[in-house]
């Protein structure tokens, strides 16, 4: 595309579609990591924005919430509080499948619930940053992840700094089954990264334009493509999967080592192998993929057609 139609695009577009901030852009970072990493259809409301002091902060997380506490560049630290609701929607999804529908039990939040939802709270820290790459923004959104978890906000007086925050609250239909509630606070006096440039139509309106297509294929080829091994999936009763502990033996048959399922981020099979070693580490040696595995089924169905045909 040449520089002329960039800016002649650009300049048809609204300013808030151009410079969306963290205000916007929460939400969409939150329903979009729910549903690629965890299956959960999140629908969220407008997101509400204040500037809080450390006292003021204290107020914020619903009673029964985790704490998830969030360490950024610097040493800052900042906080993400989850309402029981919300939290236990996390919970269900990656347990049961599903959200359930069932009041919820009160309950102290444990450092299981915090492991079970803090990478999917990275993930979301992640998707955030990289939206607000050419955004004021991400100098205080920058950089920060999930560095431990609390029960309560006492704690917190004593382990965050006393300044201004900036809290981004936000409201979420939980798969039309609850209601959630979520808040984000992180230090106003941002100590992040800052933003590419304020006209990333300017950037990109150079001699740059021609190398586009290369630049392009080398960021595709260089993004993290995250897949799972699966071994096998077992069926148990609820009672016997309630009843595991820690450091129990599950037998599984030697067949399962040579047919290991390899599943992209979506959960769909893309290919199958088999369980080895390479340099002194596990290593899973492709033998199969889906295009022929496909392929195969598709001869399989023709050939007896086929054969009542002649």
């Amino acid at each position: 595309m040449s520089a002329i139609l960039r800016r002649k695009i650009a300049a048809s577009r609204p300013p808030s579609q151009m410079r969306h901030g963290a205000l916007q852009l929460f939400p969409l970072s939150v329903a979009r990591t729910a549903r690629r990493g965890l299956s959960l259809d999140i629908i969220c409301g407008d997101a509400g924005s204040d500037r809080a002091t450390l006292a003021e902060l204290l107020e914020m997380p619903a009673e029964g919430a985790l704490i998830l506490l969030l360490e950024g560049p610097g040493g800052s630290g900042g906080m993400l509080a989850m309402c029981p609701a919300m939290l236990a929607a996390l919970i269900e999804v990656q347990t049961l499948g599903c959200v359930n529908t069932h009041p919820i039990l009160p309950r102290r939040p444990t450092r299981t619930d915090a492991a079970m939802v803090s990478d999917w709270v990275d993930a979301m820290l992640i998707d955030l940053e990289d939206t607000l790459a050419c955004h004021e923004d991400l100098t205080w959104v920058d950089g920060f992840r999930v560095s431990g978890h609390l029960v309560d906000t006492r704690p917190l007086a004593l382990m965050l700094e006393d300044v201004a925050y900036q809290a981004l609250c936000l409201t979420c239909d939980l798969a039309q089954a609850r209601e959630g509630r979520i808040v984000l606070a992180l230090p106003a006096d941002g100590r992040g990264r800052k933003p590419k440039t304020d006209d990333p139509v300017e950037q990109s309106s150079g001699p740059a334009d021609t190398d586009f297509g290369p630049q392009l294929a080398a960021r595709v080829l260089a993004a993290r493509a995250e897949v799972q091994a699966s071994l096998l999936r077992l069926r148990l009763p609820l009672a016997e999967l309630n009843g595991l502990r820690a450091g129990q033996l599950l037998p599984l048959p030697m067949a399962a080592l040579d047919r290991i399922e390899i599943l992209g981020i979506d959960g769909v099979s893309r290919a199958v192998g088999r369980l080895g070693q390479q340099g002194g580490q596990r290593a899973v040696r492709i033998t199969q993929c889906e295009e022929v595995r496909a392929a195969s089924a598709d001869a399989a169905v023709a050939l007896p057609a086929l054969a009542r045909a002649s």
